[in-house]
């Protein structure tokens, strides 16, 4: 048979405020743990450095992040430049986190301060890269195909695409003179029942 430590009686009041002061302990270790000091950022800022266990979420949001800006900006055709700033774009959004963690631990002005020269400074580097337009490119026959899609009813039916001549896209004012071209036969055409 095992045999019990020496101390309070299970259940007894003294045994209740040993197991409260044990779990209290607890939290407050894992409240230490989770707060973002000073060293903390200063690891984060630096690429390379080693960072503690608890902040790893917020490296893992970097590299997501670094991820995605580099197939925005298209990894195969970007130039070096771009992905240095795309690293600094991904590296001011870990310490951004860093510092909102850090504010909603402390709620200090400075920090609040910091946080926003960070945004400000990020939001330059987003615009360096491009990335404040969305841009790609679509032929005709996409265009008029995503057109159709959009203006087909609910009930599932779709709408037949569009046909565009080829020689009144390669010719510039073509179009306008087939659209006038229509407007004639639309008037030269008389309703039926009119005679």
């Amino acid at each position: 048979m095992r045999q019990r430590k020496p101390g309070a009686r299970y259940g007894s009041p003294e045994w209740k405020a040993r197991v409260g002061a044990g779990v209290r302990r607890h939290f407050e270790v894992r409240r230490e743990r989770a707060r973002i000091m000073p060293c903390d950022l200063i690891a984060l800022a630096r690429p390379g450095s080693a960072v503690r266990r608890e902040l790893r979420p917020l490296l893992d949001a970097g590299e997501a992040e670094l991820t995605a800006l580099v197939g925005a900006i298209g990894a195969e055709r970007a130039s070096p430049q771009r992905l240095l700033v795309a690293q600094d774009v991904a590296r001011l959004g870990v310490l951004v986190r860093a510092l909102m963690l850090r504010f909603g631990q402390d709620g200090d002005g400075e920090t609040a301060s910091k946080i926003g020269t960070l945004i400000g400074v990020r939001r330059a580097g987003l615009l360096a890269l491009g990335l404040d337009e969305q841009r790609h490119e679509v032929s005709l026959h996409e265009y008029l195909a995503q057109r159709a899609a959009e203006a087909a009813p609910a009930n599932g039916s779709a709408q037949p695409e569009p046909e565009v001549a080829s020689d009144a896209i390669a010719q510039p004012g073509a179009a306008e003179r087939v659209s006038a071209q229509d407007a004639r036969d639309a008037d030269s055409q008389e309703p039926e029942g009119s005679t």
